[in-house]
């Protein structure tokens, strides 16, 4: 598990156009799962990414810019699920 984590770990959440946020939901529930300094240094990464990039403003406040092709295709709606899940994936789940 150690060894998994930190091959997570090595690719952290980072906002940037091609962010696979898909991605960073599965890698969340993981490293929820795994708990530990891992999933502490994830998650707080997280939810500075995801809230430093989250609209403040206008008609799409509190949604999500899409990024990746898999975003792009499900439009902003898919984006807002998604790092909203992510989100809120210790509400949802319990740890082993």
């Amino acid at each position: 598990m150690k060894q998994s984590a930190r091959f997570v770990l090595a690719t952290p959440p980072k906002w940037q156009p091609d962010a696979p946020t898909y991605c960073w939901y599965y890698a969340t529930l993981a490293l929820f799962q795994h708990q530990g300094d891992e999933w502490k240094r994830w998650n707080d990464q997280l939810v500075t990414e995801l809230l430093a990039h989250q609209r403040q403003e206008g008609p799409t406040s509190g949604s999500w810019d899409t990024t990746d092709q898999w975003s792009r295709m499900g439009g902003r709606v898919y984006q807002t699920a998604v790092c909203t899940l992510s989100l809120e994936v210790y509400y949802r789940y319990k740890t082993e």
